[in-house]
């Protein structure tokens, strides 16, 4: 959830689930598309300034992880 005129950060890191493809992952509900790749403590999903714009109104993002 963001908070009224907040931005989402063109790179987020966060400890996950094991067994997540990486590569292109989707932004429901939109267009957008974001990078995740897997790290040595966890993933990182890199957004595009394009795909920041295309969700800049959005009150909720929520991205789709698929297992491998």
């Amino acid at each position: 959830l963001l908070d009224e005129g907040e931005t989402l950060p063109k790179t987020i890191t966060f400890e996950g689930p094991v067994n997540v493809k990486s590569g292109s992952i989707p932004v429901l509900g939109t267009t957008a598309k974001a990078t995740l790749k897997k790290t040595e403590t966890g993933y990182q999903m890199t957004l595009s300034n394009a795909a920041i714009q295309k969700i800049s109104n959005q009150e909720a993002v929520v991205f789709k992880l698929n297992k491998l």
